[in-house]
Order: structure tokens, then sequence, then C-alpha cells
């Protein structure tokens, strides 16, 4: 019984995180990529390029089942920590850019 409250414990905090993610991302592309875009054309793409919601739960599922948690590395000095936390930050946001970038294009 322990280990099936457990399971489902985990299971709500991955359906969660599903919906906090494609939160996360609606509002990164819906609220500042085209706000951004928007100051530099004289088209209307706010209301032309937003994405729903649906959409963005469906990506964040898809990566909730593809990925794999990388190695952690660790380090005591405080540069070399703040060098891999910007270097994972920048990755994160590229690709969040690209996957966005591709739903845009198919959808």
């Amino acid at each position: 019984m322990q280990k099936f409250i457990t399971f489902l414990g985990v299971l709500l905090m991955l359906i969660s995180a599903d919906f906090v993610t494609a939160w996360g991302f609606q509002v990164f592309w819906n609220h500042l990529v085209l706000n951004i875009w928007q100051l530099f054309t004289t088209v209307d793409v706010v209301n032309t390029m937003q994405i729903s919601y649906g959409v963005f739960l469906a990506i964040a599922i898809a990566i909730t089942l593809v990925y794999t948690p990388p190695v952690t590395e660790k380090t005591d000095d405080i540069g070399e920590a703040f060098g891999i936390v910007l270097s994972k930050t920048l990755t994160k946001v590229i690709t969040i850019g690209l996957t966005l970038l591709v739903t845009t294009i198919v959808f």
C-alpha cells in the first residue's frame, strides 16, 4: 500500500510539473517572444502567432517522455558554478526557443 501511495504522489507531481511547464512555455512564447517580435515588425504578430495551451501541454508531455536527466556536475568554486548554471540556462532557453519555433512551423 505504501508503494502505491508513493506512486500516486509521484504521478501527481509529474502531472503538475507538466501543467506548470506548459504554462511556462505559453508565457515564454505568447507574452515574451511575440511581444518582442511585435516591436520589430509591422504586422500583427501577437494575434496571429499565438499558440494554444493544449499544444504547449503536448510539448511538455513529449519532453517528459523523452527526457533523461544529465549527470550532475559538482564544484566548490563559485565562478565555475556560475559558469555551469549560465551554460545550462542558456542551453535551456535555446532548446525552448527551437522547440517553439518548430511548433509554430508545424501548427
